[in-house]
């Protein structure tokens, strides 16, 4: 049987990747106000779409944003509290029920499922299983993101 191919066939958006990063980069600096030049220098971020991220995670609760000098975003949560679930969902905007054609077939859905539609639901409910389970302290404890 010949091996799987190396290619993706899906992948979190950028909103929920920078997501990841920025929070990892504020898992690793504990009680520290961070800059949004900072975050997106350490992860090679591009700063506005940036900011836009760390809004959405400030209006979840995830991360508190401060104006002035002194000011910046630093975690709400400690990250031992916080899932990899929770900032994905965060900044994701999924339609309830509803699971994105892996074959982009427009009339695909639970009524009508095309031929791998059910692999894929199984999939997703695996994938957001195991993001429930990993803490964001684990996750910034492996080194990546930002």
């Amino acid at each position: 049987m010949p091996k799987d191919p190396t290619f993706v066939l899906t992948q979190f958006s950028p909103a929920a990747r920078y997501a990841l990063s920025a929070a990892s980069y504020l898992a690793r600096r504990p009680g520290s106000a961070c800059s949004v030049e900072d975050i997106a220098a350490g992860g090679a971020l591009p700063r506005s779409f940036l900011a836009k991220v760390l809004k959405r995670l400030s209006r979840r609760g995830l991360v508190i944003s401060r104006r002035g000098p002194g000011g910046g975003h630093a975690l709400a949560l400690s990250a031992r509290e916080i899932t990899l679930a929770e900032i994905v969902a965060a900044v994701e905007k999924p339609a309830p029920g509803k699971h994105r054609c892996l074959l982009e077939l427009r009339d695909c859905g639970d009524g009508a499922p095309c031929a791998v539609h059910d692999l894929v639901v199984r999939s997703e409910r695996r994938l957001w299983k195991a993001l429930r389970a990993m803490t964001l302290s684990r996750y910034a404890a492996s080194g990546k993101g930002a």
